[in-house]
């Protein structure tokens, strides 16, 4: 079996790439998928000392949680079947690339954001640090 994580943030993006996958895995073989959400953290710098703060409230975990349902009904809906959805806190593009090669996966998904004119932007800040930390390869959905 064919094993996909797919990282969602409640957008358009992440939407169209949860359709992107049921699109590929329509009359194939069957996808086992894995849904990640990745809570942010804060940086906090002051001189030498740097700290990454997660961002835990009542607030950032429901709108995880909400997040995690709506993929996961979205993606039931194309046919895929959900083997993992996960939530991790953190900073998003070395979560995403952890937890790929901690569940063993042959490939990322993801929507990418960027807007801007320059090359780093066009993808998206997170989508290129996938890019170069994931040891799969990887697919961008825009």
């Amino acid at each position: 079996m064919f094993k996909v994580l797919i990282a969602v943030d409640g957008s358009g993006s992440s939407s169209r790439a949860i359709d992107a996958v049921g699109r590929l895995a329509r009359g194939s073989t069957r996808l086992e998928v894995i849904l990640l959400h990745v809570r942010g953290v804060v940086a906090f710098a002051a001189g030498d000392l740097a700290l990454d703060v997660e961002i835990d409230s009542s607030a950032t975990r429901s709108h995880q949680a909400c997040v995690l349902d709506q993929a996961s009904a979205q993606a039931r809906q194309q046919g895929l079947h959900v083997h993992v959805v996960q939530a991790a806190a953190g900073i998003a593009a070395q979560e995403i690339a952890r937890a790929a090669s901690a569940a063993g996966v042959d490939t990322i998904v993801m929507g990418a954001h960027g807007r801007k004119c320059n090359s780093h932007y066009l993808l998206g800040s997170v989508a290129q640090k996938v890019l170069h930390l994931a040891n799969v390869p990887v697919m961008l959905v825009r």
